[in-house]
């Protein structure tokens, strides 16, 4: 199975496409973050992210396209612009793979799955995922690309996913 996975925001994007059966056995095949704040309009940013996921898919041709789910709650408020925004570039991404289905996922759910409850998870831990694909892959990567890879690798084990799959086919 070949998965994308998206770490997606309006300044930067980590994109990764992981190959295999699992988890445990899944290899990178593509990893890219891009720091698009220079791009003026949220038009313009979402222009580059379409077309830069219709790339990836063009491609890898994936069986699955994973996304970070958008949070309600950010650092204790609901942040109603946050959650827009966030939510017009999913809808982006949505579209540019279009007739492909494109799943979300929890940040705790991906990051529990894949780097483990006993990887020093805390609330607002972001380089739990950087210090997962070191140690897995010997490889420095920033953290919206190591979150990309692990959003692809939890696409990779995810027996949910996996039954959604088997039933499309």
């Amino acid at each position: 199975m070949v998965v994308l996975g998206i770490d997606q925001s309006y300044t930067q994007i980590g994109i990764a496409v992981t190959k295999g059966t699992s988890q445990k056995d899944g290899e990178i095949l593509l990893v890219r973050s891009y720091n698009y704040k220079k791009l003026k309009t949220k038009t313009e940013k979402r222009r580059f992210v379409f077309k830069l996921v219709q790339r990836a898919i063009e491609k890898f041709k994936p069986n699955l396209i994973v996304i970070e789910r958008i949070r309600i709650f950010s650092q204790g408020t609901v942040s109603k612009a946050y959650m827009t925004a966030t939510g017009a570039l999913n809808a982006t991404i949505v579209d540019a793979a279009f007739p492909q289905k494109v799943y979300s996922v929890d940040t705790r759910c991906w990051k529990s799955r894949v780097c483990g409850r006993a990887s020093g998870i805390v609330n607002h831990d972001k380089n739990v995922s950087v210090r997962y694909v070191l140690g897995r892959f010997q490889e420095k990567y920033n953290d919206d690309e190591a979150d990309a890879i692990c959003i692809s690798l939890f696409g990779l084990s995810y027996d949910k996913f996996n039954k959604l799959l088997k039933e499309e086919n």
